[in-house]
């Protein structure tokens, strides 16, 4: 598209939290209509070397990349990646 420019990159790393998606990665389980532990924790949608690849990819052409996470479980994905990429 002539003209068209960005500055950043946002990479959304999990989903949502609410119910009835509950697509975002938790540590935990969610909790079923009992109150018990459900089978879904959520998903993670990339591995750390994916998001490593992606990550060094647009540091390299200059654009920062905020990352977005609803939960902890992408923390340690997150740290381990970033530390290569600077």
């Amino acid at each position: 598209m002539p003209g068209f420019r960005f500055g950043m990159v946002k990479v959304f790393l999990d989903g949502v939290v609410e119910h009835p998606a509950q697509t975002a990665a938790l540590l935990d389980p969610y909790l079923d209509g009992q109150g018990g532990p459900a089978p879904n924790r959520g998903g993670l949608r990339t591995s750390a070397a994916d998001y490593g690849r992606l990550g060094a990819a647009f540091n390299r052409a200059g654009r920062c990349t905020p990352t977005d996470s609803e939960t902890g479980r992408y923390a340690p994905l997150w740290v381990d990646t970033r530390t290569p990429v600077r």
